[in-house]
């Protein structure tokens, strides 16, 4: 029961993150649109799931830890939150996927 409820608040979680990036450009090409979707990232920072735990983060290859911070993209796709600020600073894109419709 408690892993549906996660589950529950993590489709929740994800879907008020797709409706506000849906706002922005998905092609953003300025620098504020770049900020703007980080900082509406940012407050998505959770720590890994039980599931997530040693998973691996593609932008730098280190493995997931209860102490670290992951991000989930609207493509599902999750990283380090730093890794991936760091990741949509140069490029505007999905590190897995490469797709630029976050």
């Amino acid at each position: 029961m408690n892993e549906a409820r996660a589950n529950i608040n993590t489709l929740a979680n994800d879907l008020q993150v797709t409706l506000t990036i849906k706002n922005y450009n998905p092609n953003a090409t300025s620098r504020l649109d770049v900020d703007l979707i980080i900082t509406d990232l940012e407050g998505t920072n959770r720590p890994p799931t039980m599931e997530e735990v040693n998973d691996m983060c593609i932008v730098c290859f280190g493995n997931y830890s209860q102490h670290n911070n992951l991000c989930t993209l609207t493509c599902g796709h999750s990283f380090h939150f730093a890794c991936i600020d760091q990741w949509l600073r140069r490029n505007i894109s999905c590190p897995i996927r490469r797709e630029s419709n976050l």
